[in-house]
């Protein structure tokens, strides 16, 4: 949404320790769980290719969509989160240097609201990676016969499944925005006017093409919930449910994939098997806890 709209949104007063803790552990999400789980995945297909359909679906409207045409689309989309590391690095340390305390909702400038919508997105992207790749291994895995008729529909449910593939063309968009080379990431940033925000009078639309103010082109997507903004005296609480989820996330999902080669190399680890079923549970549970304080802030 564009950047008046996004401000409308916003809540008359920020604090600016939510922002700033929020782009710490949405960094060292990235770090530590994201970006080590996409060069797992990188490894594994480097030498085969993809064989269920919808995964291969995935790959062809990724192809398409960000422009790859050569080369392993795990690789690139753990490139692209690196990028996106180095550029939340700089969202961060622009933060620190130009976000009052309180931050006023009625006296933010274009920077400073780009850089809230921007720690929003890469939020977004990092736990929806996480989620893409998990659904993915799982096709993969009910592929290949070696798991049973009844492996599909009992790691992953029609909700999530309806979830990915709506919301996978919004990822490839964030993915392509906040991905950036840093230097053309940090360069138009720096064009954005630090002018501010009238979100009634809408004066600095008026005043500025969108290829100035907007040059990520945020005004062209639905912003993902995300409830920074919301969650006030709760968000310390949400802050470990997320680093919680992601640490299980990173576990499940690369044993998937260790034992899926395993599986093909004609070996199995029935004690895998079981690890990742407790593991299953566990993220499911609390996904489910993250999933209904969201809605109870909406």
């Amino acid at each position: 949404m564009n950047l008046t709209d996004y401000v409308k949104k916003m809540k008359a007063t920020i604090d600016r320790d939510a922002v700033i803790d929020a782009q710490n552990n949405t960094l060292q999400e990235l770090r530590d769980k994201t970006i080590p789980l996409y060069a797992t995945a990188e490894s594994a297909w480097k030498m085969r290719g993809l064989k269920s359909k919808q995964a291969l679906g995935f790959e062809d409207k990724y192809r398409r969509m960000i422009g790859l045409r050569s080369g392993n689309m795990f690789g690139d989309i753990r490139t692209r989160l690196e990028n996106i590391r180095t550029n939340m690095e700089f969202i961060n340390q622009e933060s620190i240097k130009t976000l009052t305390p309180t931050i006023m909702r009625d006296n933010i400038t274009a920077q400073q609201a780009t850089l809230l919508q921007m720690t929003d997105c890469v939020g977004f992207v990092s736990r929806m990676a996480r989620r893409l790749l998990d659904a993915i291994v799982v096709y993969e895995s009910a592929a290949t016969g070696k798991f049973g008729k009844d492996y599909l529909s009992d790691n992953m449910t029609k909700g999530e499944a309806a979830f990915i593939e709506s919301r996978f063309p919004q990822f490839i968009t964030f993915l392509e925005t906040v991905g950036a080379e840093p230097k053309v990431f940090k360069k138009k940033f720096e064009n954005i006017p630090d002018m501010v925000v009238d979100p009634e009078a809408g004066i600095i639309d008026s005043l500025f093409p969108a290829t100035v103010l907007d040059p990520f082109r945020m005004g062209f997507l639905a912003s993902p919930f995300n409830p920074l903004f919301l969650i006030g005296k709760w968000w310390g609480e949400y802050q470990v449910m997320r680093y919680k989820e992601a640490k299980i996330d990173l576990e499940r999902t690369q044993s998937r994939i260790f034992l899926l080669e395993e599986l093909l190399d004609g070996k199995g680890d029935p004690a895998r098997e079981a690890e990742i079923e407790l593991l299953q549970d566990k993220v499911s549970r609390t996904t489910a806890e993250i999933n209904k304080f969201e809605e109870s802030l909406k």
